[in-house]
């Protein structure tokens, strides 16, 4: 294992916060490093069989508020992060993917907030447990920008288009996990009495013993966009929801 991380009963926990210098835990150049050499470190541990991301080691405090703005003014790749791949540094796309196709489940143990990259590296983990204090969104189009790191793939695929356009395109912050439980992005919240990361030990320890193929179904590039439960197309309602945004 990586400096910064720890491993309990074959699960390991990786906190953001190890490497990051922001009270927010951005996800700059050296988070992001961190997190892809943890992970790779995790996925090469035989002892290992699960792996939760956290943003601080105790679960308390916030998961992330997303990239680090300071980087913004960066050459970018098109992928929604700094270009920095000849340092071995990946964007957050490339973690994001890096996540899903974990051959070990992953597991996101949010509190706080999980904001715009912060909500998008959760969204690419395999489960996704968090306390009451959780806030999550995509306010990225608040300031002129586009979810970069598959968050406006992802986020229609678990929680259908109507949830994910209100996210993506209005920006609105969810607050509350038992929202984010009702429309589908969170699997579970932490009882009275638990700690997220307590809870997202349970959720490790039980997804480490299923069968490989149950971890592919929770890779949501697998998955194809559920049609809306009040029978309204897809198409139909992003037309409409284009023609209800402000205009200048």
């Amino acid at each position: 294992m990586s400096s910064g991380s720890s491993a309990t009963d074959g699960v390991a926990v990786l906190a953001i916060s190890k490497a990051s210098t922001s009270r927010v835990n951005a996800l700059a150049a050296a988070v992001r490093l961190h997190l892809k050499e943890s992970i790779l470190s995790a996925l090469e541990d035989p002892s290992i069989n699960a792996i939760i991301l956290v943003g601080n080691p105790d679960g308390t405090g916030m998961f992330s508020a997303g990239a680090d703005i300071k980087e913004f003014s960066a050459p970018t790749d098109g992928s929604g992060g700094v270009t920095t791949a000849q340092n071995g540094v990946p964007t957050l796309n490339d973690l994001g993917h890096m996540i899903e196709g974990s051959s070990k489940p992953i597991i996101a143990a949010l509190s706080g907030v999980a904001l715009g990259g912060g909500m998008e590296l959760a969204l690419a983990s395999h489960y996704r447990v968090a306390d009451r204090t959780l806030r999550y969104g995509l306010p990225e189009v608040k300031i002129g920008l586009i979810p970069g790191a598959g968050g406006t793939q992802r986020l229609p695929r678990l929680c259908g288009v109507r949830h994910a356009l209100d996210v993506i395109l209005r920006g609105r912050i969810n607050v509350g996990a038992e929202e984010g439980l009702k429309v589908g992005f969170l699997d579970a919240v932490a009882s009275d009495g638990e700690t997220v990361l307590e809870c997202a030990q349970r959720w490790a320890r039980w997804a480490s013993v299923l069968s490989p193929q149950s971890l592919g179904s929770r890779r949501l590039c697998n998955r194809s966009v559920p049609e809306d439960t009040d029978g309204i197309g897809n198409s139909d309602m992003c037309e409409f929801a284009l023609q209800k945004l402000p205009r200048e």
